[in-house]
């Protein structure tokens, strides 16, 4: 089967790629921002900020008022890095960071709010739970090392074979443990 893909541009020439289909009243949302630009010495930290962005408190919302909205309102809002490799040219890769959530369609103005707020107003000023929520990532990771040790291995070793391979240990590997 063939799914029929849309094409159609923001207002800021974005691109954007839209698929209707029957979902049972669900709406699901998923957007991809490129990491190209983003200086060397920042990204190390893509993986930090991608479990912190959602956490941290947005707009009008605290911390605690963010997480009770995203509860209420959506099946949860993921932000993780992302590595596209071309399966043609393996030292072609892209990177970004992959923003994707879920909700019923009477909720998807107060979800893409959401993601508007986390986008454009959030809240860094806390200190103490940013580092709470650095102690947890922490501890998340190297409880996760005697479950997972097959993966880092694999990751350590495709840091030698490529630059995607490189870029996925600093995200993914034993880098991010450490």
């Amino acid at each position: 089967p063939f799914t029929e893909l849309e094409m159609a541009h923001t207002a800021e020439d974005v691109p954007v790629q839209y698929c209707a289909q029957p979902t049972n009243g669900i709406v699901y949302f998923r957007a991809i921002s490129s990491l190209n630009t983003l200086p060397e010495e920042l990204r190390p930290y893509v993986p930090l900020f991608c479990g912190v962005i959602t956490k941290m408190g947005c707009g009008a919302f605290n911390y605690r008022e963010q997480a009770l909205e995203i509860d209420l309102k959506t099946g949860g809002l993921s932000v993780s890095p992302h590595i596209n490799v071309d399966d043609s040219h393996l030292d072609m890769y892209e990177q970004g960071v992959i923003f994707s959530s879920l909700c019923l369609d009477r909720n998807l103005p107060d979800m893409m709010h959401l993601w508007t707020e986390i986008f454009n107003n959030p809240h860094f000023e806390d200190e103490e739970h940013f580092k709470v929520l650095v102690k947890m990532t922490a501890q998340e990771l190297s409880n996760g090392i005697p479950d997972s040790g097959h993966n880092y291995a694999l990751i350590r070793a495709s840091k030698t074979l490529t630059l995607a391979g490189e870029l996925q240990e600093m995200f993914h590997g034993m880098e991010q443990v450490k």
